[in-house]
């Protein structure tokens, strides 16, 4: 069967189990055209819905399929997979302490130096305020949560820090994200607290802020990095500045490859 010339390729259908609900949510269940009329063919689906788009051959035309039921009930997995968004939607996408659906992260009940685990009885919901108010918090951590390098910045470096992490953590790498917009609100939660946050194991640091380094020496450590300004500024278009100062996110992922080199 060829596809008629007006059909995108982006006519995906929505699989559903037997009994009408989504295979699975995060990511949603969804077949190709192709592999969704296959299915109707083999007799494997039911139609529940379809496109105003369609398929011919010399000798058929059928509508898309847009939704699909399977013939057969398929046993949903009984521990659906522990991920930040899954999260989020045993918790309604509501930060747990203020109500707030906004601006979500999530947040340790017990702190890790306390033997916290990254386990759904441990992890819920919070807003960015929630944990702003701490000074410092996790913003995207390695899946164990156990980091072997922690990228720290705050701001509208923050950015710079999270497409590094995921450079990184596509190559393997163990990495957490650490905003740390306030440092004297960070300064005053217990011991416990910061070192869940930023583990004193962990040696492999690299702070980000396009200003002075005066001060992140601190929290990169002895065996850090502090990605800055060490010269006087410029005036230009913030592009040029950009690429000027390499304030980039392939400095940020050179430099944490670079430490963890020395280990």
């Amino acid at each position: 069967m060829n596809a008629h010339a007006t059909i995108p390729d982006n006519c995906p259908a929505l699989v559903l189990n037997a009994d009408f609900r989504p295979l699975s949510y995060y990511p949603l269940s969804l077949w190709s055209w192709q592999e969704t009329v296959k299915a109707v063919f083999l007799d494997r689906v039911n139609i529940v819905s379809e496109y105003d788009r369609f398929v011919r051959s010399p000798t058929l035309e059928m509508r898309l399929p847009s939704v699909v039921s399977l013939k057969t009930y398929v046993r949903p997995a009984l521990y659906p997979a522990f991920t930040r968004f899954n999260v989020f939607l045993r918790d309604r996408f509501t930060c747990q302490y203020c109500g707030d659906r906004s601006d979500l992260t999530f947040d340790h009940l017990i702190p890790r130096s306390r033997g916290g685990l990254t386990r759904w009885d441990n992890v819920v919901t919070a807003c960015a305020p929630c944990n702003l108010a701490k000074g410092g918090y996790v913003l995207a951590d390695a899946k164990d949560g156990k980091p072997e390098v922690i990228l720290i910045g705050t701001g509208s470096e923050v950015p710079l820090c999270v497409e590094a992490y995921e450079k990184l953590t596509a190559e393997g790498v163990a990495t957490r994200v650490v905003s740390l917009p306030s440092w004297e609100l960070f300064a005053k939660q217990t011991q416990e607290y910061r070192d869940s946050v930023l583990p004193p194991t962990v040696r492999a640091r690299v702070t980000v802020e396009m200003g002075t380094t005066q001060g992140w020496e601190r929290f990169a450590g002895l065996d850090g990095a502090v990605i800055g300004m060490t010269t006087f500024g410029a005036s230009a278009p913030l592009k040029d500045l950009l690429k000027h100062f390499d304030f980039t996110v392939e400095r940020v992922y050179r430099t944490a490859k670079g430490l963890l080199a020395k280990k």
